[in-house]
């Protein structure tokens, strides 16, 4: 899952148009197991009922791996230190039904103490990992580095989290 910041931040360092505007979220979801003319047709089942039910307002299918890897290029994030050059990252793990909750406070929360800080979220949300980046506040000040990731952390205890979190194993 991919925030809209950090969808449109990427979208545009990888020169690719998926989606404008980008969306409040941006999911990819892989499907595999069966010969490709079931699973075909089962996800696309899959995403008529979601678009259906509102759960989803747009998507797209990758028909290639040239169209899967554009899909990827712009999830990895290879551009994220020329674009932060002060990047700190940061992993997480939460609750899935807290992460929009989580993030909303934690921006917030950031932006209050740091007011031009710059921070994305992304992350595996089946799996409850959240990876949080953010430009450092003042680079090379250790203590306002220390103080940021400080206030990451109090977010994430209270919210019931736990940290080093790759794939939710946190």
């Amino acid at each position: 899952v991919m925030w809209e910041d950090y969808f449109a931040l990427l979208q545009e360092a990888e020169g690719i148009r998926l989606l404008s505007p980008a969306p409040p979220f941006a999911v990819i979801i892989e499907a595999e197991g069966m010969d490709e003319a079931r699973l075909t047709e089962g996800f696309e089942d899959f995403l008529g009922r979601a678009l259906g039910a509102g759960i989803l307002t747009d998507a797209l299918v990758a028909r290639s791996l040239k169209e899967a890897g554009a899909f990827w290029a712009v999830r990895e994030g290879h551009h994220l230190s020329r674009l932060m050059p002060h990047l700190i990252n940061l992993d997480v793990s939460l609750d899935i039904g807290r992460m929009e909750e989580f993030a909303t406070g934690c921006r917030r929360a950031l932006r209050d103490r740091f007011a031009d800080i710059r921070v994305l979220f992304f992350g595996h949300a089946g799996d409850g990992n959240l990876h949080i980046a953010a430009d450092e506040p003042l680079p090379g000040q250790d203590d306002a580095t220390h103080e940021l990731c400080a206030i990451v952390y109090d977010l994430v205890r209270k919210a019931g989290g736990s940290i080093s979190a790759e794939h939710g194993i946190g």
